[in-house]
Formats: C-alpha cells, sequence, structure tokens
C-alpha cells in the first residue's frame, strides 16, 4: 500500500525540538495506522471504501498529540495505491473469473428458459389456431 500524507508544520519550535524527526515518525504512524485500519476490513471492501479509509486514517492520526508535542497537522491522506499481496491477488482473480463464469451461465440458463417459453407459446398459438379457437 502506498499512501500520500500532507503536513502542515503549525509550531516550528516544537516541529524542530518535539520530535526527532517528526516528518519520519508522522509517516510512520501513518503507515501503522493504515495497516490498523486495513485489518478492520476485507481486501474487497478496501477498494471500494477508500474515502472513508482515507478519513479515518487521518482522524486517526490526528488523534495522537502531534500539533500538542510536534507541532504538526496532518491535512488530509490518500491512499495512492493498493498492490495485494500475491496470494491474494491470484485469490480475487481466480474469484472474479469464476463471478464471470458464473453470470454467463446465468445468462445462458435465462436466454435458453425464454426460448422454451417462446416454442411453448408459439405451440399454444398453433393448437389455438388449429382449433380455431380464439
Amino acid at each position: 500500500m502506498d499512501g500520500v500524507l500532507y503536513i502542515r508544520i503549525t509550531n516550528p519550535v516544537l516541529a524542530s525540538y518535539g520530535a526527532e524527526d517528526p516528518i519520519y515518525a508522522v509517516v510512520q504512524l501513518a503507515q501503522t495506522t493504515t495497516r490498523s485500519e486495513l485489518g478492520k476490513i476485507t481486501l474487497d471492501k478496501t477498494f471500494e471504501e477508500r474515502i472513508e479509509l482515507n478519513r479515518s486514517i487521518l482522524n486517526a492520526i490526528n488523534y495522537w498529540p502531534l500539533r500538542t508535542d510536534w507541532g504538526l497537522e496532518c491535512l488530509r491522506y490518500e491512499i495512492k495505491d493498493i498492490t495485494p499481496p500475491e496470494g491474494a491477488r491470484v485469490a480475487m482473480e481466480l474469484q472474479a473469473e469464476a463471478e464471470r463464469k458464473k453470470r454467463a451461465k446465468v445468462l445462458i440458463s435465462e436466454g435458453q428458459r425464454q426460448a422454451d417459453v417462446n416454442v411453448a407459446d408459439g405451440k399454444k398459438m398453433a393448437v389455438i389456431l388449429e382449433t380455431g379457437g380464439c
């Protein structure tokens, strides 16, 4: 996972002396928070809920005493790229392929059912016409 973190220095003195390397510390905090937030949802939901994830991560980062101890404020966090582990990626591809095959079978069966209904209606109409009924 790759993200972009936008930070504003609110207190230059604290940013200089409040932590040894406040930017590095905030980046580390963002990474661990991201892992924590991702652990709460499924991989499929990760792609669907990027906006909510960004918001949750930003709130969690700003919960820490960045302003009071480090003189920093996180303005925005954006998930830039999500690269699932190889095993998860393969599983997702297999699942997607299975879903495509399932949809294709359903469409074929629905088409066959409609064709059978059409043939039955045609036979019914032929019988009605042969018998002279309406």
